[in-house]
């Protein structure tokens, strides 16, 4: 005989009514992250049973890693607990193995809010307008990135790698912004930036020719900027350069997206994407978007899913050229 429990009978709208679900972000309040999880959580309530509220919790550190090793290890995995994981959930395991202790594909994918791919952009004056120029520059050119291993310094070697260039590495800065700000005043010559920024807050510079754009890396084309190449079209797919190209663009396509943990039950985990799309696609929340010049690039959970197999799927080489970065 088989014994349904209370709570197996329940649908997953009477399983959240009237519950608070935990949103963890990874990174500290007031960011970039905060943003969007703000934004989704505020329209995101629309879409849920009456009475359920959504409550955002920060754990920061280990470069994402104890947000991620929380959702895998201790948040409940009935569905009330979920988070943004950095982009680099993937290749954080490649490049810190004792520090992350989670499989990336065995969580829950809810959706993706939007990619983060960057664009190269140089200093016009240091005469690099274009990935063509990198190959053939000589001299170094001085390239502004945070810390050695982190994002920002793995698309710079992989522009190195795969067109030639030569770069050279001055790091320190805390951020994106810092990087153009330094390039802007001179200290560099180079640097990669979000889209979003470039093209809201930056683009004056390109229409006066003070700052030039060479391309992107990532994995999707970027609106605005659909006439410059992209990195990851000019390398041949059989050089060594491709996948750990690759794997990078596949960091950038995840970008912030929404995780739960692992074994959430297959209704619930269904419901919470519908939510998810739901909320998304919402015509208030893209209003407001627009209105405020966030960038949306909603992707399903399932292709979220789908992602975070194919970015685990790579060659002993890719996987030790990201932990050579951070040695």
């Amino acid at each position: 005989m088989t014994i349904t429990t209370a709570a197996q009978a329940q649908s997953p709208e009477e399983f959240f009514a009237g519950k608070t679900l935990r949103v963890v972000s990874s990174t500290g309040a007031g960011g970039t992250m905060d943003l969007y999880l703000l934004l989704f959580m505020k329209h995101a309530e629309k879409h849920l049973p009456e009475g359920t509220s959504l409550v955002l919790d920060h754990r920061t550190g280990g470069g994402g890693s104890i947000m991620a090793n929380y959702i895998y290890n201790q948040a409940r995995a009935d569905g009330t607990e979920f988070g943004m994981p950095v982009p680099a959930i993937v290749s954080s395991t490649f490049t810190q193995p004792d520090a992350t202790r989670y499989v990336p594909d065995e969580f829950t994918a809810l959706g993706r809010l939007v990619d983060l791919p960057r664009v190269f952009v140089a200093r016009t004056d240091s005469g690099i307008t274009s990935f063509e120029d990198l190959r053939d520059a000589e001299g170094e050119i001085t390239h502004g990135i945070m810390t050695v291993g982190t994002s920002l310094d793995q698309y710079m070697r992989i522009a190195n790698e795969a067109l030639g260039a030569n770069f050279r590495a001055v790091a320190g800065y805390s951020g994106g912004g810092p990087t153009f700000l330094a390039m802007e005043q001179g200290e560099v010559q180079s640097t990669t930036a979000e889209p979003a920024n470039l093209l809201a807050n930056k683009w004056h510079l390109v229409e006066s020719g003070d700052i030039s754009v060479l391309g992107i890396l990532g994995l999707e084309p970027v609106a605005g900027l659909e006439d410059y190449p992209n990195l990851l079209d000019l390398i041949d797919e059989d050089s060594p350069a491709y996948g750990k190209s690759l794997s990078v663009a596949q960091s950038a396509g995840i970008g912030l997206s929404l995780i739960a943990p692992p074994g959430v039950p297959e209704d619930r985990a269904t419901y919470l994407r519908e939510v998810f799309t739901a909320t998304m696609t919402d015509p208030e929340l893209l209003a407001e978007a627009e209105e405020r010049s966030i960038p949306i690039n909603y992707a399903s959970g399932d292709w979220l899913q789908d992602l975070l197999g194919d970015a685990m799927n790579v060659d002993d080489d890719v996987r030790a050229w990201f932990a050579s970065l951070v040695q």
